[in-house]
């Protein structure tokens, strides 16, 4: 197990973490979990770095209406309503009725699976449909794809990571940030927008220069 700290990164996972396990199956560790700093409405990196999605929900916290607003219903592949002896029931109603307004493509409809943490009712159940999941995208080829969408998601947040440097280090520095911060204060605060598009002139002429 390897805690690793998320450091303001959006995405509800740490940058390191496909890098991470890259290592880990290099290291001939063929099951891997990564778990996510928790579910909001933009935390859906995970979804591009693994091959099975668990969506863990748990009663009295409104999860439901999470899922709903942010969208997690579309990403899941399994749903487990964990410490179920507090009323899980009603939540696992509730996503099998999001479900039903659902249309899978690939013809798989998530299970929805009740569990108890503590005293491991469920369990059984929960590894059964992951190892369920893992036989289909295997069988109907979508782990090919999946493979690709993984490679594709870190190649573009390289490239994305080396670009906000190169942006932060050579055409933006604290002084200008805390200019335009009073001139915002002393002008108004759309005063912001004018000196943002003065700064991405100056990068669109650099660019034009060197290429």
């Amino acid at each position: 197990m390897r805690s690793l700290a998320s450091r303001g990164y959006k995405g509800g996972i740490s940058r390191a973490v496909f890098d991470i396990t890259m290592l880990y199956e290099a290291f001939s560790m063929d099951i891997i979990i990564i778990e996510t700093v928790g579910v909001g409405q933009a935390e859906f990196d995970v979804y591009n770095l693994v091959y099975t999605v668990v969506v863990i929900l748990v009663p009295g916290y409104g999860d439901v209406i999470q899922m709903q607003k942010a969208g997690i219903i579309e990403i899941g592949d399994i749903y487990d309503v964990n410490k179920k002896d507090l009323g899980g029931e009603d939540i696992a109603v509730q996503i099998e009725m999001m479900l039903d307004d659902t249309i899978f493509q690939s013809g798989y409809r998530p299970p929805v699976v009740l569990t108890d943490a503590i005293s491991g009712e469920g369990i059984d159940e929960l590894l059964q449909s992951i190892w369920d999941h893992k036989e289909h995208v295997e069988l109907s080829g979508i782990i090919t794809e999946k493979k690709k969408c993984r490679f594709s998601y870190k190649i573009k947040e390289l490239i994305f990571t080396k670009v906000e440097k190169l942006i932060m280090e050579n055409f933006v520095d604290e002084n200008e940030v805390n200019n335009i911060v009073k001139s915002a204060l002393k002008y108004g605060k759309f005063n912001i927008y004018s000196s943002i598009h003065k700064i991405f002139d100056k990068i669109n002429l650099e660019i034009k220069k060197n290429s």
